[in-house]
């Protein structure tokens, strides 16, 4: 079975809606509930665990804070680099560039600071014909976490 590039579209809005909440619960502000649904939607188990992440990243966020790291806004990217169809289950290779603009004046230091990561997205097909997001793991390529992974909690 192979995707067209409708459904590599869907794939990618869905990862990047996961990686925006995640991103978001380190903004100073409210985290926000991604929507996907559709064709495409994040499984009861996956969004269980995204929630529980998210958690973690807002009091990584507080702890920041506390030693005066404070991001404002976010600009997040993502690119599909591969997709695997085998059977009823599509893995996705997605790439992420995120900046994050630090929250007020710092001086000589820079207004932003950025990283690129890859992840792994799971999705299974459903009896319905629609696609499930099972898992979202990142790939790790050695040397640090990015600042929106949950370290030791891949979903």
């Amino acid at each position: 079975m192979t995707v067209g590039q409708d459904t590599k579209d869907l794939f990618r809005k869905a990862a990047g809606e996961v990686l925006e909440r995640r991103t978001a619960a380190l903004l100073d502000g409210e985290s926000t509930r991604g929507s996907a649904d559709g064709p495409v939607h994040i499984s009861t188990e996956a969004a269980a665990k995204e929630d529980s992440a998210v958690a973690k990243l807002s009091r990584f966020r507080d702890e920041l804070a506390e030693a005066g790291e404070v991001y404002a806004s976010a600009d997040i990217e993502t690119e599909v680099h591969s997709v695997t169809v085998s059977g009823a289950t599509a893995t996705v290779g997605i790439t992420e560039t995120t900046t994050l603009a630090y929250k007020g004046d710092r001086g000589a230091e820079p207004p932003s600071t950025a990283f690129q990561a890859k992840h792994t997205f799971v999705y299974d097909l459903g009896s319905d014909g629609t696609w499930s997001l099972i898992s979202a793991d990142p790939v790790d390529e050695g040397g640090p976490a990015a600042v929106n992974q949950v370290a030791g909690t891949p979903t």
